[in-house]
């Protein structure tokens, strides 16, 4: 079975979609709780999202990154999180988002001294610059 984190409904929809879509695997699917990453092992896998991932991938034998294998599978880039609205978004406030966007995008580097590193040796600023696409696209878009 696999466990589901319960930090992201977004991550475990997509932990869904891969298994049966991607890999055509339908184990069973199992409820986390606090603490269940030490119960992952053997034939128990588990989603584990966020902080909590970072330096898990040396105690296990098979770690795989989902935006990678959606990307693999559909040839898009997955959004895990946006800023949405159903409705139409006043330009003022549009404008004062983005510059608020631009703004802590410029600020990385000094924020860095104010964050906790998640792990020993892990580099948050390349984390925050490298592995993270803030505009949403078009592609984004239509994946």
């Amino acid at each position: 079975g696999v466990y589901l984190d319960y930090h992201s409904r977004t991550s475990v929809e997509l932990t869904r979609i891969l298994l049966e879509h991607h890999w055509q695997l339908t184990p069973e699917l199992l409820p986390a709780r606090p603490g269940y990453e030490a119960s992952i092992g053997g034939e128990r896998g588990g989603l584990v999202i966020g902080d909590r991932a970072i330096g898990l991938e040396d105690r296990f034998p098979y770690c795989y990154d989902l935006g990678e294998h959606w990307r693999a599978h559909t040839g898009l880039p997955f959004v895990f999180a946006a800023w949405i609205s159903t409705r139409p978004i006043d330009p003022a406030f549009l404008a004062e988002f983005n510059a608020a966007l631009r703004s802590g995008l410029e600020a990385i580097p000094e924020l860095m001294y104010l964050l906790p590193t998640p792990a020993a040796g892990f580099d948050l600023q390349a984390y925050f610059t490298n592995n993270i696409s803030y505009p949403l696209d078009e592609a984004k878009k239509q994946a």
